[in-house]
């Protein structure tokens, strides 16, 4: 089957926490792979009065990737990806 590419994580508009909380992870299927991106903020300088060494990131569901493995992977490009609006 076809497997899962990861790409470089990506962060929020001015790296703030409510816009990374509405964020959601990146998921597309190029016909070779399952592309992942997770959105991710941080890690704040461990000199930050505010939340030092904090990061924050968007993890998949493993119940997600089965899914691909053991259905989609096997067919030559995904059906249900669940993309949002």
């Amino acid at each position: 089957g076809r497997g899962v590419c990861f790409e470089k994580d990506h962060s929020p508009l001015g790296n703030i926490g409510p816009l990374f909380v509405k964020g959601r992870l990146s998921i597309k299927d190029n016909g070779t792979c399952l592309v992942v991106s997770s959105m991710s903020l941080g890690p704040t300088p461990l000199k930050s009065l505010l939340f030092p060494g904090v990061q924050y990131c968007k993890l998949l569901s493993p119940a997600r990737i089965m899914d691909y493995i053991m259905i989609d992977s096997l067919k030559s490009k995904s059906g249900c990806l669940n993309v949002g609006p």
